[in-house]
């Protein structure tokens, strides 16, 4: 089992909220570029803080904004 951010649940949350990127940034004490990072899915690991800290700003839960990929046996 794989578990990943889920960057297009993230973003559609993120603007249902209507916060700004540069605004969660501030909030969370990261960068833009980072964000926009995590949102396009070029990267999918952000810290367990970093998950708990958007899920506090945007009054979700955590496992909201992750992914849980099953192995598939052969």
């Amino acid at each position: 089992m794989r578990v990943r951010f889920n960057g297009k649940g993230f973003k559609a949350v993120r603007k249902q909220r209507h916060i700004s990127q540069i605004t969660l940034a501030e909030q969370t004490e990261t960068t833009e570029r980072y964000l926009r990072e995590l949102e396009n899915g070029r990267m999918d690991n952000p810290s367990a803080a970093m998950v708990y800290r958007f899920s506090v700003i945007l009054n979700q839960p955590m496992e909201a904004f992750m992914i849980v990929e099953e192995d598939l046996e052969l």
